[in-house]
């Protein structure tokens, strides 16, 4: 149903997969790339990365999404694999952390989604050997004929130097 969820195709030159586009709330350095380095891919051979760099100021996101046609009332099953990695991390700090949210009208605008869902995971240090892939897998029932799938990385704190990454792959919608 999603348009490269597994990150196996291309990417645009702004390092977003291809079926895929971007958003990200400024101050700060934002950076998206195809990643092949095999600890941050959970199967296949690549992954879709994204990081921040120097925030000044609290509450910096950086994310993906992708709008696809549904069944209005019909059930589908997102699952999805990552994972983070910050420096001076310190799990369950809830310093960096990834999320997930929906636009049941399809929408584009990540800002007017109102409910944004933890996945779970937590930070890993960047100098960390054994990285964790995450998991996660939920039930999203539609609302109407499109609905928008929105990935993104929070940073909470203002550091500096700081920077966090935030990686994606195998993300389905199945139904």
């Amino acid at each position: 149903m999603l348009t490269n969820g597994d990150f196996e195709g291309d990417f645009t030159d702004e390092g977003v997969g291809v079926g895929w586009s971007r958003f990200f709330n400024g101050d700060a350095s934002f950076f998206w790339a195809r990643s092949t380095w095999p600890p941050v891919v959970a199967s296949g051979a690549q992954s879709q990365g994204m990081s921040i760099a120097d925030t000044p100021k609290s509450d910096r996101y950086i994310g993906i999404y992708q709008t696809v046609s549904v069944v209005a009332g019909a059930s589908y099953r997102l699952e999805l694999s990552g994972l983070i990695r910050a420096l001076n991390a310190q799990p369950g700090s809830y310093d960096n952390r990834m999320q997930w949210g929906i636009d049941q009208t399809g929408g584009t605008d990540w800002t007017a989604v109102t409910e944004w869902t933890d996945l779970g995971w937590d930070e890993q240090g960047m100098d960390t050997a054994d990285l964790t892939m995450g998991h996660y897998t939920t039930t999203i029932t539609a609302q109407g004929k499109k609905l928008t799938l929105f990935i993104r990385g929070w940073v909470k704190w203002p550091k500096n130097p700081n920077r966090a990454e935030f990686y994606v792959d195998n993300v389905k919608l199945v139904g």
